[in-house]
């Protein structure tokens, strides 16, 4: 009588490598899903981040401006309508235009009854980085769009500088300066993440 010796057949060997193989890339797809998944989290978690603090450090250096110092950089609305000659003139701002940059002189004290003006202008600008235009498009392939560096500056000393900003825009409806931020960075794929958040800050009229 022919008795069946222990182990495998070719066959066998076969299927249960095939098994395997299938078995190995799921996990290695369902690894790879997961990793890519943290990696976006992580640079939108990045950009949201970068954005919130952006917008804080404006409000400390916003909210203690005069509403009778405000100056703003005049855009291609304000040359049209005849109330700036060049774009980026300082100009009396007109209600309800977005701009690129405010200037003031910031108040002294807590209260109206000691509410001076410091000697010292303030000043926010957002200027394209070289390169770039407003067009809404890569212009130098970086995956950012109208890129460029938001400039603090007291009297004419440039204070802090954010860079690589999408967008940074001013507008003033009476005593209320609404900012306009958006951030963007790419994954080490070049998938781009962006994040714009508006806030509102009530400048001060005494």
């Amino acid at each position: 009588m022919r008795t069946r010796q222990g182990g495998f057949s070719l066959v066998e060997m076969l299927i249960v490598m095939a098994v395997m193989a299938t078995m190995l890339s799921a996990v290695w797809t369902a690894s790879d899903m997961v990793g890519a998944s943290v990696v976006s989290g992580s640079k939108s978690a990045e950009v949201t981040s970068r954005t919130r603090g952006t917008l804080h450090d404006i409000g400390r250096f916003v909210r203690p401006g005069k509403m009778t110092t405000i100056l703003a950089q005049a855009v291609q609305a304000d040359v049209v309508a005849g109330r700036a000659a060049s774009v980026g003139q300082w100009i009396f701002p007109t209600d309800g235009i977005a701009r690129t940059g405010f200037r003031f002189q910031s108040a002294r004290g807590k209260s109206a009854l000691n509410a001076g003006l410091s000697n010292r202008l303030r000043s926010l600008s957002f200027t394209l980085e070289s390169g770039e235009l407003e067009n809404g498009v890569d212009d130098d392939g970086d995956g950012l769009v109208d890129e460029g560096d938001l400039v603090f500056s007291e009297s004419a000393s440039p204070t802090r500088v954010v860079r690589r900003l999408e967008e940074c825009s001013f507008t003033l409806q009476g005593r209320l300066l609404t900012v306009t931020v958006r951030s963007a960075g790419a994954d080490e794929k070049g998938t781009v993440y962006r994040v714009q958040m508006d806030q509102g800050f009530y400048l001060r009229n005494n």
